[in-house]
């Protein structure tokens, strides 16, 4: 259910097409997106041997950013470095993290019915969610997003994987440049936010 409230809580914004024509190429990373754009002039620049070329990078180049642990049931922001505090997140059935960095943000659910570190390391696992927003301009209007479900544990790989992919893009060559993208190294992305999530339990909080 959550995995889908995530799904579908996404919106989507649709603005006008650019004005000249362009060409883009896209690279998704897990600490952002990195687009080149060239734009080429209108036909009297072009003819005048003027064509534009302009950069935009939108990686933030594994900065740390803001990373926040919120207690689910109480609303309770905890310090990953107070052992107080990860000890009774550990034991808590629901918490959150919430990531925020100049070209991503993520938030994180993780629930345990029977405690979060006693269901990661001993019974049926932590059912994880994860819906990580990659920006694809800086106004962060378009953005490719990434939702994943999972159960993980501390001894064996993530079961029950769920993935939506969403793109809210409004160049259509953009648009089709991210998807494809996203076929080749989607998989990758969601690789590695199923590991981020088990070192968050297994590094920070049941360590």
């Amino acid at each position: 259910m959550l995995f889908k409230k995530l799904t579908l809580g996404l919106s989507f914004t649709f603005l006008s097409s650019l004005a000249f024509a362009e060409s883009w190429s896209m690279h998704i990373s897990e600490d952002g997106v990195t687009t080149d754009k060239n734009a080429q002039q209108p036909n009297s620049a072009k003819y005048a041997g003027a064509v534009h070329k302009q950069q935009f990078s939108f990686s933030d180049n594994g900065g740390q950013g803001k990373t926040t642990y919120i207690n689910q049931n109480n609303g309770k922001k905890f310090d990953p470095k107070n052992a107080a505090d990860v000890s009774e997140l550990g034991k808590s059935i629901a918490f959150e993290v919430f990531e925020i960095k100049e070209n991503k943000d993520s938030h994180s659910v993780f629930e345990s019915g029977a405690g979060i570190c006693y269901g990661f390391k001993y019974t049926d696992g932590v059912a994880f969610t994860d819906s990580t927003t990659y920006y694809v301009d800086k106004s962060k209007q378009q953005y490719y997003a990434s939702i994943i479900g999972a159960t993980v544990s501390s001894d064996v790989e993530p079961k029950n994987v769920q993935y939506a992919p969403v793109f809210n893009i409004q160049d259509p060559e953009l648009d089709k440049e991210v998807k494809s993208e996203e076929q080749r190294n989607g998989k990758i992305l969601i690789n590695k936010n199923l590991q981020k999530s088990r070192e968050i339990l297994s590094n920070v909080v049941c360590k």
